[in-house]
């Protein structure tokens, strides 16, 4: 995806073909789009991922990972809120993947 596209996704976490236009100023924009709240980040590629402000129902998905350890929760949220499979997250470069990491840590903080 080019500068200025979006990789949003569905209530049911697929990725939709649809592109939304970012403002290009900021590294990390805050948008609103059917009800949700999304920060957007760009990567170091330029491709930007839109990750969804989790709600309670997201933190209870975490939650039901069943003995994992805190690492492979936070892949899962950050997976669960991005649309980007674990393996999509694991294959990242580590600076894009820390940062993504990152965001979504500060939601739980």
């Amino acid at each position: 995806m080019g500068q200025g596209s979006v990789t949003p996704c569905r209530k049911d976490g697929l990725r939709s073909s649809a592109k939304s236009k970012i403002g290009d100023k900021m590294k990390n924009n805050i948008i609103e789009e059917n009800n949700e709240k999304y920060t957007v980040v760009t990567l170091s590629d330029k491709k930007e991922i839109k990750i969804r402000h989790p709600k309670g129902r997201d933190v209870r998905f975490m939650m039901s990972g069943g003995g994992q350890n805190d690492s492979d929760l936070l892949f899962r949220l950050t997976s669960n809120l991005t649309c980007l499979s674990e393996d999509e997250l694991e294959n990242m470069d580590a600076k894009d993947c820390t940062m993504l990491l990152k965001e979504v840590s500060n939601f739980l903080a």
